[in-house]
């Protein structure tokens, strides 16, 4: 409401001029105080919309919209509008509960986000707590809670994938194998040159970060390269398929009043199962937009003939089709009802 009464700002203050019983329109300080509310509440309503997603995952976003935030009412309470800052104060009371008990989890899920990582998480934990002890304490936490969960993913991972035997192997004569000089010499020698293998996560950290401007499917990415990444990319499929929204949840639970009601109260589980699975797969797929043009365009089309005949006196003997004649009500009703079936 506050985005439209911006929008229309310049045509209120000229319907005032023009018109003298228009009394309503905001004086030059509800307008600036209407900007102002605008810009504050605009980051709470993007950061609502990101986290009321159902069809891409929010896990990583998490952190990001709630540090923005947490910003943002930092800022404002140190405002010298006194009516910001008494606003911002009491919200920064209940944002302050959120903030203490946000779970370090989604702080792992940005760090699985190519384009932020760990430099992500210590830029955000500089901005609110300086360069302290407390900014080291908190970026410690997600580093060590992002190589423990890697470490039970890893031990998962090497307990299911089958071992190579080596020792059953019998390749060339053994007498040579075992020779006492290739023992004393080159076992040694290799002993002593042996490169450490990277693990996923340390390889990880060491590429360069994704720009951001890339619009990057994540949960795609890490699918992709899951032979390259074997035990980061089980781990961020979990970690990014976390909900932090129950959006999901209470819509799928919402739609069932309308799948049951009083004339289909006996389907079986497996029936309702399949008819929310199909509405659900039927609105991902259809190019409904092109659809409801083409009917918003015959409905108009009607409207306009419908005027048309009225001013028409009598039809014309010419065997040309009148636009009544013309305009296909088969078709209309068909694509009408083929709309329909989809909703």
């Amino acid at each position: 409401m506050l985005e439209s009464a911006l929008y229309y700002k310049k045509s209120l203050i000229h319907f005032q001029k023009v018109d003298a019983n228009y009394i309503h329109c905001p004086t030059a300080e509800e307008w600036a105080k209407i900007e102002k509310n605008f810009k504050f509440l605009k980051v709470f309503y993007e950061a609502t919309l990101a986290f009321s997603g159902t069809k891409y995952p929010i896990a990583n976003l998490y952190f990001p919209n709630v540090l923005r935030v947490r910003l943002l009412l930092k800022s404002e309470m140190e405002s010298t509008d006194g009516f910001m800052k008494k606003m911002a104060c009491k919200m920064y009371e209940k944002f302050g509960k959120y903030w203490s008990d946000f779970s370090i989890i989604m702080a792992v899920a940005i760090v699985l986000d190519l384009r932020f990582k760990l430099q992500f998480v210590q830029w955000s934990f500089k901005k609110v707590y300086g360069d302290g002890v407390d900014y080291e304490e908190e970026v410690a936490k997600v580093r060590e809670k992002t190589q423990e969960i890697y470490n039970i993913y890893a031990l998962k991972l090497s307990a299911t994938s089958p071992r190579q035997k080596y020792e059953s192997l019998h390749v060339g004569n053994i007498e040579d194998a075992t020779d006492e000089f290739m023992t004393v010499n080159f076992d040694s020698f290799s002993n002593e040159h042996t490169v450490s293998m990277k693990s996923d996560l340390e390889m990880y950290f060491e590429e360069q970060l994704v720009p951001r401007s890339v619009n990057l499917d994540i949960l795609a990415h890490w699918k992709a390269n899951v032979s390259r990444y074997p035990v980061l990319s089980l781990m961020a499929r979990d970690i990014l398929a976390i909900p932090i929204s129950t959006v999901a949840s209470e819509s799928a639970f919402s739609i069932g009043g309308r799948v049951l009601d009083c004339y289909r109260s006996a389907l079986k589980p497996n029936i309702v199962q399949a008819i929310v699975c199909l509405k659900d797969w039927t609105f991902e797929g259809a190019k409904m937009e092109s659809q409801l043009d083409e009917l918003c365009g015959m409905v108009m089309k009607i409207k306009v003939e419908e005027e048309e005949d009225i001013s028409c006196p009598s039809p014309s003997p010419s065997p040309s089709p009148s636009p009544c004649q013309s305009f296909d009500q088969h078709e209309f009703s068909s694509k009408a009802s083929s709309l329909a079936t989809i909703f």
